[in-house]
């Protein structure tokens, strides 16, 4: 009988599916479609589609989405279409993530910059961040490194304002965690809290701006079913070029005919054998980076996600998998994630949320685990000449078996599990509610930074030697000898964990009193970690048995380490808003907060911040202009701190340290005091005032925002300039002294144009100016009273050197070679043409005094450690299906100072980059590099603006063409929606710097570089 029913009741009900756009003809995602007077209903997927079972009895669907007219539609068949009408100044009645809530646009009084989580879905890149840079003003992203697993970009919000931790803070869903290696399918949005009225309720760490991370919920309708994937492949986007065999020869004996020697390194003969490759094992010709690093490494990416609910209980599931391949033999990364938010409508009034987040990383790293610098290192040092890649008989030497023999590994397993609880009550009170938030986090260890507190991960390490082979050319024919092995093997393991305790207490408050609207926020926040380490290593393994106890058991053989650490902050934040008659809106909001960093007494701070905005538009001298629909200006101060040093700096530090004594005839530890304490230390204090306007004008054809900012920042750490007695013993406690000043601006455009029903077309644009100027250090008089020298009322990070005019020439110098009268003098080295000249800047009397000494160095260029211009933009176009978007991203007015094996040839007898082709000569005066020698003169590499280089540059982050097939076709399929596209990474640079990537994070050119990604991918809804 029950089966009969639900046959005949099944019967009854018909299908109705069809798309909802925009008056552009823009899917809307989102949109909700009800049966009238019902609670039969669902949601549109990306595409704008839908699709709903309802009662043969159902006549009319009612549409409706946030921003735009609901539209009721009468069911007249199986396919219902309809366009939605954007209502007035829709685009600013969207609600924003804040600090601790949200708010609607058209009431924030804060600079708050949003991205939307679809906009960096099926990005080919490894680390979240990489997937951001460019698409909000005022933050820039610095991907230092390709490696993959190890590639995060460095963030900065509105550039720099401290002589400490630059880095902002990062939340995920309300508690303080990292969003790097989220899955991107989780991600609903990301908000960038910039002034001071946005981060103030984050007190002790929002000076440096806050990143706001929002994961998915569940939305009221039918399951939807997601899928995202993409397979493709990876290449540097440059590789740094160096010597070959036979120029590395040629140019040494060029620098040892320049120093006046008879007998060159290397004969005619040699050369000939360099150059045509006839005898590659004794002449080999290798080229370390571009021989040993692997070409179209994997980059794939998997999603899956399950999205709906009802009015009692809403879900959101997701599964991900990530696999990147590392551009060297024996690298790679892998990341499994999974989520699950569900939000229950208890009661009425009582509504519970719980979220889990989980992920397993899995790190697995050349050899003993090279990190970024020292593989780089150790391949850019390796002559061309003293080793091929493999020998003619196939034997291998010992680089190419370090990467393809070398049984040696480092392998990390990162678990980490993100879980949240929340309950919230409406209270009998009209817009009082009350609500609680618990979580429990079992953090990430970064494996790459070894004094990241916030630690869970899982490292095992076995070094074993392994056999390669060199060459012996005394015999004829050559013969190869095997080295042989003269150590056992090594084996360690370490475990990391940190877990996180982070309780919160609202109390909310919204209500409206004729033509005003009230709101209020407390929230109760208490914060606590437990972090333990632990290591245990054994020496001389007999056997290949990778465990701890098949070690040696000797002494010597044993080895362990360990620590742990706790944290705790204590916290009141609160937030009041004022507006009347939707036109005039203040707030006030601050945080009075707690930090164990700080000496008992002193660990409190309170941190305020105002702010208010004027809606002109709403004014009635402003009705009749019809072209401006939203035009509103606002200002903001406020107060916010930054951890300054480091914790228990209050405190006297001791280190521990073995055979201190030999008491009772045995050796004893001891400890010593390393620094005196300073129980006065405490916290950075940031001022910041922020001016902004947002206008939109043509009813969205046209958006602008921009702000004026400026911060200054107090109390930064310096170290006392004081010279103490060795017999004083320890050093000085740094102190709160320093000051630092930080203005710019920055603005964002947009605008969207429907050229036809099918032809849409867009473009968005942001671009940030800062500059930061040191007020406040402590200071020799020797740079002080020296004008050129000073570093105070200089930029952070500012280099210093010598200002390079050119090179010496033959005329410059004496038959005896002598310079000249009246041509200063150089006391680095003694110098021959082609030499690097410098201009005589000042003396010690201030004036030229015919010596090139400290007293000439000048400020150079900019600093090398951030950005004074960041800029993006991003066009698109779409037609019909078709969609392509682009992301182009760019820095100005960052400089470095290449040095050593980057720049120079011969350092240390190591190789020498390509630029140095271009050399000195009598012929080439013009070169630019110095005259060659056998190894760098000291006078060709003091600082100087000789070896600065711009690291401007303008690169397409991004770029997707994407093509939807039709609804009507996927329909049949069982699908809602389906759609191909292409993507790429890093795709082209344009940059002054030759040789590097702009990105480059070690002046020595020791960095993995940044990765391009090109790949294929497919979208389905079910």
């Amino acid at each position: 009988m029950l089966v009969l029913i639900s046959t005949i009741s099944w019967a009854q009900n018909k299908t109705i599916s069809g798309k909802i756009t925009d008056e552009l003809n823009e899917p809307v995602a989102g949109a909700t479609v009800v049966v009238k007077n019902s609670k039969t209903g669902t949601t549109t997927n990306d595409a704008g589609e839908f699709s709903i079972s309802v009662p043969a009895s159902a006549k009319i669907l009612v549409i409706s989405s946030v921003g735009f007219g609901s539209k009721e539609v009468t069911i007249t068949g199986d396919i219902i279409n309809v366009t939605l009408q954007k209502v007035a100044n829709a685009n600013l009645e969207e609600v924003v993530v804040v600090g601790y809530g949200t708010q609607k646009k058209t009431s924030l009084t804060a600079s708050v910059a949003s991205i939307k989580g679809g906009d960096m879905k099926s990005q080919p890149v490894g680390d979240l961040t990489n997937a951001l840079g460019g698409r909000a003003s005022g933050v820039v992203f610095t991907q230092g490194s390709g490696q993959a697993g190890n590639d995060a970009s460095r963030i900065l919000i509105r550039g720099i304002g401290t002589n400490g931790n630059s880095a902002p803070l990062l939340i995920v869903d309300g508690v303080p965690r990292n969003f790097s290696q989220l899955n991107p399918a989780d991600i609903e949005t990301i908000s960038v809290l910039k002034d001071a009225a946005a981060v103030a309720p984050y007190g002790l760490g929002g000076a440096n701006g806050v990143i706001l991370v929002t994961t998915k919920q569940g939305k009221t309708g039918r399951p939807i079913l997601s899928y995202d994937g993409y397979v493709g492949f990876q290449n540097p986007t440059i590789i740094s070029k160096f010597l070959d065999a036979y120029h590395y020869a040629l140019l040494k004996n060029v620098g040892a005919k320049n120093a006046g020697a008879t007998e060159m390194p290397y004969s005619e003969e040699a050369l000939q054998k360099y150059r045509d490759g006839s005898d590659p094992d004794a002449y080999p010709n290798f080229d370390p980076i571009g021989d040993m690093i692997q070409k179209n490494t994997l980059i794939t990416s998997h999603s899956l996600t399950l999205n709906g609910g009802t009015d009692i209980i809403k879900y959101a599931m997701g599964l991900g998998y990530l696999n990147q391949e590392g551009m060297f033999p024996g690298i790679q990364f892998q990341r499994y994630n999974v989520s699950a938010n569900l939000q229950v409508q208890a009661t009425k009034t009582t509504t519970v949320g719980l979220s889990l987040n989980g992920r397993v990383e899995k790190r697995d790293l050349t050899g003993a685990g090279y990190n970024n610098q020292s593989l780089f290192e150790n391949l850019i040092n390796t002559v061309t000449n003293s080793t091929p890649l493999l020998y003619s008989n196939g034997l291998h030497p010992y680089m190419y078996a370090y990467f393809y023999d070398n049984p040696s590994y480092q392998k990390i397993t990162g678990n980490t599990l993100l879980s949240q609880l929340s309950i919230e009550q409406k209270l009998p009170v009209k817009g009082l509610s009350v609500k609680f938030v618990g979580s429990y986090d079992f953090n990430p260890y970064d494996p790459f930074n070894t004094t990241n507190s916030g630690i869970s991960s899982f490292r095992r390490s076995w070094s074993q030697p392994f056999t390669f082979y060199t060459i012996d050319t005394t015999t004829r024919p050559y013969t190869y000898p095997e080295i042989p092995i003269t150590t056992l093997p090594s084996f360690s393991q370490e475990y990391h964990q940190t877990q996180a305790f982070t309780y919160q207490g609202y109390i909310n408050y919204a209500g409206n009193f004729g033509r005003s609207d009230v709101t209020g926020l407390v929230v109760l926040e208490s914060r606590n970690t437990n972090s333990q380490r632990f290591s245990a290593g054994r020496n001389n393994y007999n056997l290949p048995i990778q465990e701890l106890f098949a070690g040696g058991s000797g002494e010597t053989d044993l080895s362990n380490d360990g620590n742990s650490m706790g944290t705790k902050q204590r916290s009141l934040v609160y937030r009041v808003t004022y507006g009347f008659d939707n036109k005039y809106l203040l707030e006030a909001s601050g945080r009075y907060d707690g930090h164990y960093y700080f000496a008992p007494g002193k660990r409190f701070g309170f941190f305020p911040a105002f702010s208010a905005a004027w809606r002109i538009s709403q004014e009635k001298f402003m009705e009749n202009i019809s072209w401006l629909n939203e035009l509103k200006l606002r200002a903001s101060w406020g107060q916010s701190a930054n951890l300054a040093g480091n914790p228990y700096q209050y405190q006297t530090g001791f280190t521990l340290y073995g055979n201190s004594a030999i008491l009772n005839g045995s050796q004893t530890q001891g400890l010593y005091e390393r620094a005196e304490p300073n129980p006065n230390i405490t916290w950075e204090k940031a001022a910041k005032t922020d001016i902004g306007i947002e206008a939109r004008l043509w009813s969205g054809l046209l958006n602008i925002e921009a702000d004026y900012f400026h911060e200054r920042r107090a109390n930064m750490l310096l170290a006392p300039n004081v010279t103490v007695p060795v017999e004083y013993g320890i050093g000085l406690s740094q102190v709160n002294a320093g000051l630092m000043e930080n203005r710019g601006f920055e603005f964002t455009v947009s605008s969207n144009y429907n050229i036809s029903k099918d032809l849409r077309i867009g473009i968005s644009g942001n671009f940030t100016y800062t500059k930061n100027k040191m007020l406040e250090i402590f200071e020799d008089p020797a740079t002080f009273d020296n004008p050129n020298l000073r570093r105070t009322g200089r930029p952070y990070d500012v280099r210093f050197g010598y200002q390079a005019i050119g090179y010496f020439t033959q005329d410059d110098f004496t038959s005896s070679g002598e310079l000249k009268d009246g041509i200063a003098k150089q006391t680095f080295a003694t110098v021959y043409p082609g030499d690097i000249r410098y201009a005589d800047i000042s003396g010690p009397n201030g004036k030229p005094d015919g010596l090139i000494d400290f007293n000439d160095q000048i400020a150079m260029g900019n600093p090398p450690s951030y950005p004074a211009i960041i800029y993006g933009f991003t066009p698109s176009i779409s037609y019909k299906g078709f969609e392509l978007s682009l992301l182009f991203q760019g820095v100005g007015q960052r400089d470095i100072q290449l040095a050593n094996s980057a720049a120079w040839a011969f350092d240390n007898n190591k190789n020498a980059p390509i630029t140095v082709l271009d050399y000195w000569t009598p012929e080439n005066t013009d070169a630019s590099y110095p005259r060659m020698t056998t190894s760098p003169s000291p006078n060709n590499t003091v600082t100087s603006t000789f070896w600065q280089r711009s690291l401007a540059y303008l690169r397409l982050r991004t770029g997707m063409l994407s093509y939807t097939i039709p609804g009507n076709i996927t329909s049949r399929w069982g699908m809602s929606m389906v759609s191909v596209y292409l993507s790429g990474q890093n795709l082209i640079t344009w940059t002054p710097i030759e040789n590097f990537d702009p990105e480059i994070s070690n002046d020595r050119g020791w960095y993995f570089p940044t990765q391009k990604a090109i790949t294929a991918g497919l979208r389905v809804q079910f």
